[in-house]
């Protein structure tokens, strides 16, 4: 749901197959990242920041949001002329 309407994403048959790999790890749940806690909620902001810290990022380097941010620009050069492109969405 994104603002309180159905969000639906196509996804391409690379990322389908990523997410299927995925499943193995994360199991039956609705989250493809649960809570280490609860399979009933997804990963917390402060598991991936904690994350990014044993990885040797600074909270002034980098956040989760703004990985995510930054992954999003990375893709921009493999977009085609008309700005159509391999694209991943964040929304839930």
């Amino acid at each position: 749901m994104k603002m309180c309407e159905q969000h639906v994403v196509p996804l391409s048959r690379q990322a389908v197959a990523i997410l299927r790999g995925i499943h193995g790890y994360s199991g039956d749940t609705k989250y493809v990242f649960p809570s280490v806690r609860t399979f009933s909620r997804p990963i917390s902001d402060n598991t991936i920041n904690g994350s990014l810290r044993r990885l040797g990022y600074s909270s002034e380097q980098m956040t989760g949001h703004g990985w995510v941010r930054r992954r999003q620009r990375s893709r921009r050069p493999f977009e085609n002329s008309r700005g159509n492109g391999s694209r991943f969405s964040t929304a839930t």
